[in-house]
């Protein structure tokens, strides 16, 4: 689908040919797109967003990357860093320009462990190289997001990834709305969520679909609040419920942040671990009898629970700890000393690797045993698998020229011109700069340019509530001429 028009029917392009068709109804469900950033050398080969960047690696099995830094410390961010130390691809650095990432704080957590620095109130200041990345700087930001002078490193990465943030692929609802065409959204085309949040949207919109057609369903009543528990931010960090100490084998649970997650609580045989909160939002805590069977470690994907077994040494010097592992096979091995980290990624001392066990009835996941002092049992979380290496300020000044920021890559239109355009017409008025300046004309339709644009009206001052707002047309997506051919002899396409 990719087109709305003022009579009623949309456009679809099916097997290369384009259709017109008049819906009873309209389901949008088309996701979200990533936002840019514009500063120097965005548009060099080599920075990526985390979109392209996770299809390369999870779908196409593609290594695009040897050293990888990362902006943005949202969910997506964050877990693409954890997906490229999968793929074997070092991470040398996230940086996050609020003063807390935005993401789970487990996800983050996992990546600290692994030796991942993750430099908050910080961004990205330009990506160096002729012909590819080469290196990036970055600087420390103040209360008001700016670049504060003197803080700058240089980083040596071949990959930039942007990850700040996503935008619901919604234009064809919103035109279907000022059409009056009956029209719906599920999924991120609605509100930017976790996957589970939108595959539960998407059981709740088609019902609703269904019932507005005269079927007989019925959507619960507890529904809608699940999807907004659902589609909830994270909690603030409250911190983890104590170790048993008395138990001799039990689950250390970190969940320190209220989110919506609850396998361990499922699968344990033993009933020990519940919420006390009350809810899938509450952080799990274990009280009761532990077998070690490991399913909750097994089971957790934020990867917050290790297991602790005190039993192996009657002098109760040494203990097991055996945590969930999903790095590349043969990076560590059966014998081998291994550095520990603590829940936040802070050294905790060495382990030695007693053996990687594996199974489905582990969730299909390997699973690390470790022999380590038993004084460090419970402060075991992980272990470290590259050395967070020291930042240099850079070796010359480190200037932002605005000439040198591409806005609109399609029609090559730069910072420089859009401010000093807005500056001296005085528009108020985003058709009027892509009159004036083509910004937004290109292939992609203005879909990343226009969101730049706006902070630059920002930036200069203007309220956005002032700016007229741009004109949206068909096509939402790229339509090949071919589609609008007729076979030979077959009728026209239309």
């Amino acid at each position: 689908m990719v087109g709305a028009f003022e009579n009623g029917y949309v456009g679809v392009v099916k097997q290369g040919r384009f259709v017109l068709v008049r819906p009873d109804r309209l389901l949008v469900a088309a996701g979200a797109r990533e936002k840019a950033l514009a500063f120097p050398g965005a548009d060099l080969p080599g920075v990526y967003g985390g979109g392209a960047f996770q299809t390369l690696v999870n779908r196409d099995l593609i290594k695009p990357a040897k050293r990888l830094f990362i902006v943005g410390g949202g969910n997506v961010g964050l877990i693409v860093a954890y997906q490229a130390l999968q793929a074997g691809i070092d991470v040398v650095g996230l940086v996050e320009m609020l003063p807390e990432c935005g993401g789970y704080k487990v996800h983050r957590d996992k990546i600290l462990r692994l030796g991942v620095p993750v430099l908050t109130s910080h961004t990205v200041l330009r990506a160096e190289g002729k012909d590819h990345v080469e290196r990036v700087v970055i600087a420390r930001v103040d209360e008001k997001f700016r670049p504060i002078a003197g803080t700058e490193l240089e980083v040596e990465v071949d990959t930039l990834l942007i990850a700040v943030g996503l935008a619901s692929v919604n234009e064809l609802y919103e035109e279907g709305r000022r059409l009056g065409l009956k029209v719906y959204a599920a999924g991120d085309a609605h509100t930017i969520a976790e996957a589970s949040a939108a595959m539960f949207s998407g059981r709740i919109v088609a019902r609703r679909i269904l019932a507005d057609l005269g079927r007989p369903v019925e959507i619960p009543a507890e529904w809608s609040p699940m999807l907004e528990m659902l589609s909830s931010h994270p909690g603030p960090v409250q911190g983890s419920y104590p170790v048993p100490r008395e138990a001799k084998v039990y689950p250390v649970i970190r969940c320190a942040q209220e989110i919506p997650c609850n396998p361990c609580t499922e699968v344990c045989v033993e009933d020990s671990i519940s919420i006390p909160e009350g809810n899938i939002l509450g952080r799990p805590l274990f009280a009761g009898a532990c077998v070690g069977c490991l399913k909750c470690v097994a089971i957790c994907p934020g990867l917050a629970i290790s297991m602790v077994d005190r039993r192996v040494d009657p002098t109760g010097a040494r203990a097991k700890v055996t945590l969930p592992w999903e790095m590349p096979e043969g990076l560590i091995a059966p014998g081998q000393t291994v550095p520990t980290t603590g829940a936040e990624g802070e050294p905790v001392g060495v382990g030695k690797v007693v053996r990687i066990l594996s199974g489905k009835a582990l969730n299909r996941r390997r699973l690390v045993v470790l022999d380590v002092p038993a004084a460090e049992a419970d402060r075991v979380a992980g272990i470290r698998v590259r050395d967070p290496e020291p930042f240099a300020p850079p070796t010359s000044p480190v200037l932002v020229d605005d000439s040198e920021v591409t806005v609109c890559r399609c029609e090559r239109v730069t910072k420089e011109m859009i401010a000093e355009y807005i500056a001296t017409t005085g528009v108020r008025d985003f058709n009027a700069v892509k009159a004036g300046l083509r910004c937004g004309m290109g292939p992609c339709g203005g879909r990343t340019c226009l969101e730049l644009t706006a902070r630059i009206f920002r930036e200069l001052g203007i309220d956005p509530r002032t700016v007229a707002p741009p004109t949206r047309r068909p096509f939402t997506q790229e339509v090949p001429m071919t589609a609008f051919l007729a076979e030979e002899g077959g009728g026209g396409g239309v």
